[in-house]
């Protein structure tokens, strides 16, 4: 219920704290961290399978190494998507509105 009340004022631009977070630092942060949701899982499962020798403290330095470039490589993907076929992503939005 909670979620259901936050979502729509925050991106309505209106409102106490919309001139904190309304600033590309904050939509640079979720950028990454819907890419970093999206790429830690596969790391988290296959990491010792790739590495069964290394510590529990060398997967970690690994795992954070895979989880950001991962990431890194998921945001300059869906910036190429974005620049390369905005017609597309166009109708897309229009299909989910109308849905």
């Amino acid at each position: 219920m909670i979620f259901l009340i936050c979502v729509p004022i925050t991106f309505s631009h209106v409102g106490l704290l919309s001139g904190i977070f309304d600033n590309n630092i904050c939509y640079t942060l979720g950028k990454a961290s819907f890419s970093l949701y999206i790429g830690h899982i596969f790391w988290i499962k296959s990491l010792e399978k790739f590495f069964p020798s290394y510590s529990f403290e060398k997967r970690l330095i690994v795992l954070f190494i895979c989880v950001t470039s991962t990431a890194v490589i998921i945001m300059k993907i869906s910036d190429l998507i974005r620049k390369v076929m905005p017609s597309v992503i166009a109708r897309t939005k229009k299909l989910m509105i109308k849905l």
